[in-house]
């Protein structure tokens, strides 16, 4: 309600309102009265004078509509606008939440609250109050993380050390009453300035500051979370004065979690298609080796260029992996080629060899799957081929791809 120069009266009389630039363009009718109202190319109908409205012109009390029903994603009101104009709106709303949490008893329905805030002009609550004003928070924190640019985490703690800021005491200053639309406007720039404006500025470094200052020690929050102590222990000044540390706690993030998390879903394939397919045996098992493949690619064709099927099967049970990497015979740069390629060989085998369990229509020998490669092991089955044991390299290079493009 900034634009105060935007109001006109008909020829009776009766206020409206002109959008845009503030200047009258089309015509039409007083829904109160029937003269006509408006004007053309910025010039109004005769009768019709614009008003000039320097008090506070705003509606009062409470104007907002259904959550799903306010089309004002980025509100401005006054001086405000943006981030600071939507976490007031969320501190609103979570003080009205709060206010029926107060006069909530069990078994019994929430009684309303708000019904003399609510202005009928703008706003129908309905029966369920609660559902209305939880609407809308929820509607703020969402629209907030996403203006932030942050996650719900550090978007909480943030808020949190504003609202502790905010309960200090201030000496040069009495906000107790705002009674005119001068006292709100002068409210709102200041805690604009003193509260909302520095901590989003830079978003990171405020959550890392804060977790500094916060992670210092544990606390008797973080105490009771881990079932440690039991925080009625401390006095209520204490709790009070340690209580941000529970901001910079961060629970373990465990595989089980994960997976006892998307167990509990009710369409986790369909919410969270991909970690779904991530997770899933044997591809979460191999995933910490499917960077290897550039390696085992190496491998096999430094084995060809090498050896050009001059090497008989014989001959490579015969020689060790690491007789064939010691092999002077092998020019430095390219032996340090060698033992990087068998690195990755060997980190592939022994992870996922285990779960390479047929080979086309036959079951892969236990034997085989079970097989350990290091040094010692013949360069036989390092090599591969669709017989005996060089089907081991054979089916682990044939195999890995496919689990690669699994998640795509």
């Amino acid at each position: 309600y900034r634009f105060t120069e935007h109001w006109y009266r008909c020829p009776n009389g009766h206020s409206y309102f002109v959008g845009e630039c503030g200047k009258t363009w089309e015509e039409s009718t007083c829904p109160e009265c029937g003269a006509v109202v408006g004007g053309r190319e910025h010039v109004a109908a005769r009768g019709n004078v614009q008003e000039t409205r320097r008090g506070d012109s705003s509606p009062p009390g409470y104007t907002l509509p259904q959550a799903d029903q306010d089309p004002d994603k980025f509100p401005t009101f006054r001086s405000v606008g943006g981030v600071p104009a939507r976490l007031i709106r969320l501190l609103v709303h979570g003080a009205m939440l709060l206010g029926l949490c107060a006069r909530a008893e069990a078994d019994r329905p929430i009684p309303r609250t708000f019904r003399e805030l609510a202005n009928p002009d703008f706003t129908d609550m309905g029966p369920a109050e609660a559902a209305f004003v939880a609407g809308h928070f929820q509607r703020d924190w969402a629209l907030l993380r996403e203006m932030v640019g942050s996650n719900f985490e550090d978007l909480a703690a943030i808020l949190h050390s504003v609202v502790n800021a905010m309960t200090a005491p201030i000496d040069d200053s009495d906000w107790s009453t705002l009674d005119t639309l001068r006292r709100r406007e002068a409210w709102e720039k200041e805690a604009e300035a003193r509260y909302f404006r520095g901590p989003f500025k830079d978003v990171p470094a405020t959550c890392a500051q804060l977790y500094a200052r916060w992670g210092a020690q544990e606390g008797p929050f973080v105490s009771d979370l881990k079932e440690s102590y039991d925080i009625h222990n401390f006095s209520a000044q204490r709790r009070k004065e340690q209580m941000p540390n529970l901001w910079a706690f961060r629970s373990e993030v465990t595989l089980d979690a994960v997976q006892t998390a998307l167990s509990s879903h009710p369409q986790p394939e369909e919410e969270f298609p991909v970690l779904c397919a991530v997770l899933q045996q044997p591809l979460f098992s191999v995933l910490g080796v499917l960077d290897t493949l550039p390696g085992i690619f190496e491998w096999h064709n430094l084995i060809v260029r090498h050896f050009s099927r001059r090497l008989s099967r014989e001959a490579a049970r015969e020689l060790t992996v690491g007789e064939h990497l010691s092999d002077t015979s092998l020019p430095a740069d390219e032996r340090q080629r060698w033992e990087l390629a068998f690195e990755s060989l060997q980190r592939a085998w022994q992870i996922a060899m285990p779960h390479c369990e047929r080979y086309q229509c036959e079951e892969m020998p236990e034997v085989y799957r079970n097989a350990l490669l290091d040094r010692s092991t013949p360069l036989s089955f390092c090599i591969a081929d669709k017989d005996d044991e060089g089907v081991c390299s054979h089916l682990l290079t044939m195999w890995l791809p496919g689990q690669h493009k699994t998640p795509l």
